[in-house]
């Protein structure tokens, strides 16, 4: 096989990574309607995990490591150490189902494997290919959420994986005079979570899409809208507030990064400038008067002007220091979380499950991996990397999220996996890869 020829056989198979990848993501929750929920995650990781082997011997079938960067060195070895961390938990004893056991170690491990797996093994992974078909994939799922908020609740619902159809009911009793209750909606999601979870990542995929387009033409600018819209708009369906704040923290923290690219393209390409003016007025326009109103808005005023917000920060805060009922080795994995996966409020749910043994060296481990995203968000900033901050100061309001309120918004394994390969595509060097990578 010749150089050109295993070119473009890289080039296929990259492609198809790009597709499985989002098709998991996107449509992964409806093998939970036809198949049992146990046999559904198996299939899941499964195919995950196909998708990484294919990845690994990306290079004429054969595994191959690819040098890297020192800090790109220091991040795969503080993910190395976390991962040895859950499996020797694992492996030295439980106290509840191993099953459940194995599903956490699963659950944290496999979306951290997308970054070794970029980092060391395919380097001509390329991040904007797997945004714009994600995107792509996301736009069928906006459209049902859409439907579901605004003409039928039940369309498309499933009770296949829990009775709610993953609705879920948010009182405002107390809080809101006049209302009692609001549908959190999924799409075609298991539930309102993983839809708000997508819905975040489009609006993150959106951002680092315009960021990295060169040319902006009329039509990409429309897309970028047309996403952007329809990320907020998902957000807004799905109705979590964590995420809602997340977003609105991320489109702040790019205020500085986003002015000066904004302003170029303003100045060089007055079409798109007209037609940008043009379609985010029709954007407000139908958000503010042609679409119902979203009760999360005034669920998310009212929980700021009663005080409630500041009071869960608070209590979520407190949570972050061992307590008195803590054991030395702690309950085992996958005992406090639903079906073994990470509970709630995440830091606290480490130590009951941990202990002291290994929690401490867990938080030892996301404390390493937060500076070495906090220096490349820096570095990024100095060396107009505007990409490169995007995407590690996303990654670490999500992992800050995380231990605060719960691992599963962080290592959930759609959502997760898309952020793994963003931050793999982030750390990897093009230059190194560039000078040794020969075919």
């Amino acid at each position: 096989m010749g150089k050109d020829s295993r070119s473009l056989y890289r080039k296929d198979i990259m492609k198809k990574i790009y597709i499985s990848i989002s098709l998991l993501s996107v449509y992964g929750d409806l093998l939970k309607r036809y198949l049992p929920a146990n046999t559904a995650l198996i299939v899941l990781y499964f195919l995950t995990l196909f998708i990484l082997y294919k990845m690994l011997c990306l290079k004429n079938g054969k595994i191959a490591l690819q040098p890297v960067t020192p800090e790109a060195y220091l991040l795969i070895t503080t993910i190395y150490f976390l991962i040895l961390l859950y499996i020797l938990q694992l492996l030295s004893g439980f106290n509840g189902s191993f099953f459940k056991a194995l599903v956490h170690v699963l659950y944290i491990c496999i979306p951290l494997l997308y970054i070794i797996t970029i980092i060391r093994f395919c380097p001509e992974f390329d991040i904007i290919k797997l945004g714009n078909i994600f995107l792509l994939f996301m736009a069928p799922v906006n459209l049902v959420g859409f439907i579901q908020y605004s003409m039928d609740s039940g369309f498309l619902i499933s009770t296949s994986f829990s009775d709610t159809g993953g609705i879920i009911k948010r009182n405002l009793d107390n809080l809101i005079e006049g209302k009692h209750t609001f549908m959190r909606l999924p799409s075609i999601f298991a539930s309102a979570d993983r839809y708000s979870a997508m819905g975040l990542m489009q609006l993150y995929f959106t951002l680092l899409l315009f960021l990295k387009s060169d040319h902006k033409t009329g039509a990409n600018s429309l897309w970028i809208l047309f996403n952007l819209t329809s990320s907020i708009v998902a957000l807004l369906i799905a109705g979590a507030r964590s995420r809602i704040i997340l977003a609105l923290l991320l489109l702040i923290l790019q205020i500085p990064v986003y002015f000066k690219p904004v302003f170029s393209i303003m100045m060089k390409n007055l079409l798109s400038l007209l037609i940008s003016l043009f379609l985010a007025f029709l954007t407000v326009f139908s958000m503010f008067f042609l679409m119902p109103d979203f009760p999360v808005i005034d669920y998310l005023k009212a929980s700021v002007e009663e005080g409630i917000l500041l009071r869960r920060i608070k209590e979520t805060f407190s949570f972050l220091l061992f307590t008195e009922d803590v054991s030395f080795f702690g309950q085992g994995l996958g005992t406090i979380g639903e079906g073994g996966k990470p509970g709630e409020l995440g830091v606290h749910s480490m130590w009951k499950e941990s202990g002291l043994v290994w929690s401490l060296p867990m938080l030892f481990s996301f404390s390493a991996i937060l500076l070495i995203m906090a220096r490349k968000v820096l570095n990024g900033l100095i060396g107009k990397r505007r990409e490169m901050a995007l995407s590690c100061s996303f990654y670490i309001l999500v992992l800050i999220s995380g231990l605060l309120t719960g691992l599963t918004s962080c290592f959930e394994l759609a959502s997760g996996s898309l952020l793994m390969c963003s931050i793999g595509s982030t750390f990897k060097s093009s230059e190194i890869y560039k000078n040794h990578y020969k075919t």
